[in-house]
């Protein structure tokens, strides 16, 4: 599907459905849903001025600043930078929150940069039960010979200690074994916007 942001076209998954916008959004804001398997997801696009984006070029004050602005319950999962396939500029932040429930919410902090504009693609992707994708890949880890420990680490200073730190389980290269789960699905919507726009 496409939608359009502030006179940005983007085309997204087709999974993807309208969604009420909340009020007090700016105006050409947009905002998307959609379920799949065990994963619900709601996905927020608003324009933005380049002077409030995360900095291009720059990932240790964009990592930096992110950190600073975490809860004891939120951890810092990834963060890059790259082009789009059309050769925009993206940046983009991935952290994990424990809900009130005891659930656990990935949230997408993405900027594609297009000319003079920004679009702040924020999205949370969460689902009611993620421990299968620790215990399963804990067991194949163990089977390996691969070390579990530490279990939980920040994955671009291992000094940090404080927060909802990331598990060995949730790299990028385990997503393969669990096409449904809510990071894995965040890390592909982060990659369809790449590879499509």
């Amino acid at each position: 599907m496409k939608i359009t942001v502030n006179s940005i076209e983007l085309n997204l998954p087709d999974v993807c459905e309208p969604s009420p916008l909340p009020a007090g959004f700016p105006s050409g804001s947009a905002s998307l849903s959609f379920q799949k398997e065990q994963t619900m997801a709601y996905i927020l696009f608003i324009p933005m001025s380049i002077a409030h984006a995360m900095p291009r070029h720059a990932l240790d004050t964009v990592i930096a600043k992110n950190r600073e602005g975490l809860a004891e319950n939120e951890g810092l999962v990834d963060a890059g930078e790259g082009k789009s396939d059309s050769g925009e500029d993206m940046v983009y932040v991935i952290e994990k929150r424990r809900e009130a429930d005891d659930t656990v919410t990935y949230l997408l902090y993405c900027h594609y940069f297009k000319e003079d504009q920004v679009i702040h693609i924020q999205g949370y992707f969460n689902a009611a039960a993620v421990e299968e994708r620790e215990t399963e890949v804990r067991k194949v880890m163990e089977k390996e010979g691969i070390p579990v420990e530490p279990w939980c680490h920040d994955p671009f200073d291992s000094s940090v200690s404080d927060g909802f730190l990331m598990n060995q389980s949730e790299q990028e290269n385990f997503d393969g074994m669990f096409p449904y789960h809510p990071l894995t699905m965040c890390r592909a919507f982060r990659d369809y916007i790449a590879e499509n726009n």
